[in-house]
């Protein structure tokens, strides 16, 4: 490939990559949100099956999102490799010297499971929380 194809191929995996965790983080957030309006009105059977979809789903999207960032380094690693001066006008073909920054895929993977949790956690306890207030009053 072309260095400049190269790098029209890495803004588009970074606009995809974009993309995929705006979608990610928007379902996490509106789980967040049902768990706040409706977790204590939920049966253990209609909460096991919400949080048994959302984690399929979640797994899902955090694998894909892991490997276009993996992929986001790879290309920007060939960049580096292939395009010569042509393209250290670009952050990621001047600093992939070594090799691929696997920094940047595992750091945002980590991200995500660390919402997942959170998100998982915050039901659990949000449920609790309105378990407790209907058997007080």
């Amino acid at each position: 490939m072309e260095p400049f194809e190269l790098a029209t191929l890495f803004y588009q995996i970074v606009d995809t990559a974009h993309s995929a965790m705006a979608n990610y983080l928007t379902v996490v957030l509106a789980v967040v949100a049902v768990s706040y309006f409706v977790a204590g009105r939920l049966d253990r059977t209609a909460s096991g099956l919400l949080l048994a979809v959302y984690s399929f789903f979640c797994f899902g999207m955090i694998r894909e999102i892991f490997f276009l960032y993996r992929d986001m380094a790879q290309i920007g690693y060939e960049m580096a490799l292939s395009g010569g001066d042509a393209l250290r006008w670009l952050g990621m073909a001047q600093s992939a010297t070594e090799g691929p920054p696997l920094v940047i895929p595992y750091s945002v993977l980590v991200m995500c499971l660390l919402a997942y949790l959170g998100s998982m956690t915050f039901f659990y306890r949000a449920r609790l929380g309105a378990r407790n207030a209907t058997e007080t009053s």
